[in-house]
């Protein structure tokens, strides 16, 4: 089984902050819908193994989804979003590096709604599309 990440993330190490996902259809069109629960979980990946190190429920507040996340290690984290709609649960990634303080990249930490650029989903764009049968998977 492959990851998929949406757009990536830095932050200083120390930093505590929201990570904020808006879950729209991938057809672009108008489909109502409810996410009923979300939750979240911090891995950090060493080795290409991810090792929980927490997890909590997200706010959900119509389409979007809130983490609040806070890194104890410099390193590569993924912050995996749970969330279900309808009768389907769905996982979507985003890979976080954290590193120590002054050593910041670039600006994208703050561009959560901003596009990644290719791939299924953009981190504004985390995945939900209305099937039209019901057989497996996505």
């Amino acid at each position: 089984m492959c990851d998929q990440y949406v757009a990536p993330m830095h932050m200083d190490i120390g930093e505590a902050i929201h990570v904020k996902s808006v879950v729209k259809p991938n057809c672009e069109q108008e489909i109502p819908f409810t996410i009923r629960s979300a939750r979240w979980e911090l891995l950090y990946v060493e080795d290409y193994e991810g090792m929980i190190e927490s997890s909590g429920e997200c706010t959900i507040a119509g389409h979007e989804i809130d983490a609040f996340i806070s890194p104890q290690k410099t390193g590569t984290y993924k912050l995996r979003y749970i969330y279900e709609i309808a009768d389907e649960t769905w996982v979507d990634a985003v890979r976080i590096k954290v590193e120590r303080y002054g050593s910041k990249h670039c600006d994208n930490r703050c561009s959560i709604n901003a596009e990644s650029g290719g791939g299924r989903k953009a981190i504004s764009d985390i995945g939900y599309d209305q099937r039209q049968d019901t057989g497996t998977g996505r």
